[in-house]
């Protein structure tokens, strides 16, 4: 009777047992299995520019309105302004955003820029104060504060109209451009020819005397 009864205890312990391990079991493979769902789909990344205003989203080949707004507040800002102190770290901090398909003629651009702001002792100061996106194509507008040398400071306003392409999370500028409104008869410009036109006169080999 004894034995019985200590048999029945452990068969009852070994169904409990069998029941709990069975219940772990399928635990895992539901967590399996939706981890392998997880995996499998493009995974939605909440990140945040410089300036954080708004929550914003970006994904892998797109972005949220905010996080367009937001980079291109942040490209102009490093564009717009320049000194002989800061020129080389903003142009280099802008070039880890330009599209590789036309990162060599920008970086050659660019680095003249810095050369003509050096040796002419340009200073220039950016306040934007609009940015509208429109898809992926964003126009930041502001006040641009110009100074060469010791000359007296000259204030227009200065817009950027710049596409942003998503690659694989990270923002890329795929275009560029400056636009004068207040220069009547003077058409928008890309950054690369307003570069070239401004600072040719100092990137160019000097020409030596017969």
């Amino acid at each position: 009777m004894m034995e019985f009864s200590k048999f029945q205890k452990n068969w009852k312990s070994a169904i409990a047992e069998n029941f709990f391990f069975r219940i772990v079991i399928l635990m895992l493979l539901a967590i399996i299995a939706i981890g392998s769902v997880i995996l499998q789909s493009d995974p939605i990344v909440v990140l945040a520019p410089p300036e954080i205003k708004d929550k914003m989203r970006i994904e892998r080949q797109s972005a949220s309105p905010e996080y367009y707004r937001e980079m291109a507040v942040f490209f102009s800002i490093l564009a717009g302004n320049l000194s002989p102190q800061n020129a080389a770290f903003n142009v280099e901090a802008l070039l880890k955003y330009v599209h590789p398909s036309v990162f060599a003629e920008v970086k050659n651009v660019l680095m003249g820029q810095v050369v003509g702001v050096i040796k002419n002792q340009v200073t220039q100061a950016y306040y934007p104060d609009r940015a509208e996106v429109n898809g992926s194509t964003v126009l930041v507008s502001g006040m641009l504060s110009r100074k060469v040398a010791n000359s007296t400071p000259v204030v227009e306003r200065l817009d950027y109209q710049m596409r942003i392409n998503i690659r694989d999370y990270k923002a890329y500028l795929e275009e560029f451009t400056a636009i004068y409104p207040d220069r009547k008869g003077v058409a928008a410009e890309s950054i690369e020819d307003k570069v070239r036109k401004e600072f040719n006169q100092f990137t160019k080999p000097k020409e030596e005397s017969p």
